[in-house]
């Protein structure tokens, strides 16, 4: 028989470990909270040349997958760049901004170390200024890339070839990936790697062939301009056979880059040349080259509406011919890449919208819009975690594609 004195030592011992766990949660919850929060807010970042200081305002924010991230601008020639912390060892921090490195460390409140900014290396300081940052930063918190097998710094163009898997581009390389869950698996695509490069790819319709821009790396093999077009024949998915430079009247002497193949065989393009016979319109166009008969191509502005004094590139035309989604930007007028669409109208092309978030943010480049052939996602590259990495949003989230999908 149990007597009233052990039972209330037990009740007491239950409650004890009871107040215990709550307590080591409450715990947890603020380790992660402030491992979470740590790092929000605005700094100043201060860069010492010889002749003067260049200031810079950063914003960090820490992402649901404990990536620490955020935005850096100057009014020093409209500077502007993703930047995202590489590692914390000790008192020290490594970040990367883009293409720039910032090594500080922290002395009582305030970060002191070196800015490696447009090659050159400086003294640089920084202290915190605010504890919040814009909102459309705050809101990307639980938006993540796509998350692959293998780890790929950088990676662009994604083509789908269904809803769940897609070519993309690595460091000069053609990649498959399919998707596993959460993750996307990958293999790389067999081809001369020895011999060619390349770094933007499209695909038929029918998905027999890949459509790239890249340059042989032997001065023997066919090639034009400082980057060409070629088509990849797919013997299987991850084999590519004869690969085929593109006519002359397509490829021009300039950077020509960023192609599409829509659905009856003509191929979108842009580039920063002179295409023969037709003005240019801005320091980037978009061009039709379309399919004749015999084989061959002939070259047209795609639409006057389209192609204006601002870049416009990296044109995707939907596969029922609706829509065309394409980045443009204005660097004089501090105008980052933004994705645009633009409508199928009875005369021509509707004046471009450009998408809303998530696929837009204030503060960051977009780039590279896909959709899948059953228009479940739009796929696209954006630069806000520190790299150019590749995001799918459902076509169902943009107000844009809603009333396609």
């Amino acid at each position: 028989m149990i007597h009233k004195k052990e039972i209330k030592v037990q009740f007491a011992t239950l409650i004890f470990l009871s107040l215990l766990t709550l307590i080591k949660c409450s715990t947890k919850a603020e380790k992660r909270k402030d491992k979470h929060d740590n790092w929000k807010g605005t700094y100043q970042l201060q860069l010492a040349t010889d002749s003067t200081a260049i200031n810079f305002e950063l914003e960090l924010i820490t992402g649901t997958d404990e990536q620490v991230y955020g935005y850096l601008r100057s009014d020093f020639k409209s500077y502007d760049s993703p930047i995202a912390l590489d590692s914390v060892v000790d008192d020290s921090a490594f970040f990367n901004a883009y293409t720039n490195k910032l090594r500080l460390k922290k002395e009582d409140s305030i970060w002191q170390g070196k800015f490696t900014f447009l090659r050159n290396e400086y003294d640089a300081t920084m202290r915190q200024t605010d504890t919040m940052v814009r909102q459309s930063l705050a809101d990307s918190r639980d938006f993540l890339p796509l998350q692959f097998d293998k780890d790929f710094q950088t990676n662009a163009w994604a083509t789908p070839v269904s809803a769940d898997q897609i070519y993309f581009v690595s460091k000069k390389r053609i990649y498959l990936a399919n998707s596993d869950g959460e993750l996307w698996k990958t293999q790389e695509v067999n081809y001369d790697r020895e011999h060619w490069e390349f770094y933007s790819i499209g695909i038929s319709a029918d998905q027999s062939k890949l459509i790239a821009h890249g340059k042989p790396l032997n001065e023997s093999l066919p090639h034009q301009g400082g980057g060409d077009y070629y088509f990849l024949d797919l013997e299987t998915p991850t084999k590519i056979g004869e690969i085929t430079q593109l006519p002359s009247s397509i490829n021009t002497d300039s950077y020509d880059i960023f192609p599409w193949i829509i659905t009856q065989g003509d191929v979108l393009l842009s580039t920063w040349g002179k295409v023969k016979g037709i003005e240019q319109s801005g320091r980037g166009d978009i061009y039709i080259a379309r399919l004749k008969d015999d084989g061959s191509y002939r070259v047209e502005e795609f639409d006057k509406n389209i192609n204006t004094e601002e870049a416009e590139a990296g044109v995707f035309m939907d596969y029922n011919n609706r829509f065309i989604i394409f980045h443009k930007n204005n660097r004089k007028k501090d105008l980052p890449d933004r994705l645009h669409l633009s409508k199928k109208t009875d005369s021509g092309w509707s004046q471009p919208v450009k998408l809303s978030s998530p696929v837009n943010r204030d503060f960051i480049w977009t780039y590279g819009g896909r959709i899948d052939p059953q228009g479940k996602y739009l796929f696209f590259n954006t630069g806000f975690r520190g790299q150019s990495k590749i995001y799918r949003v459902k076509t169902s989230a943009v107000k844009e594609l809603r009333e396609f999908y």
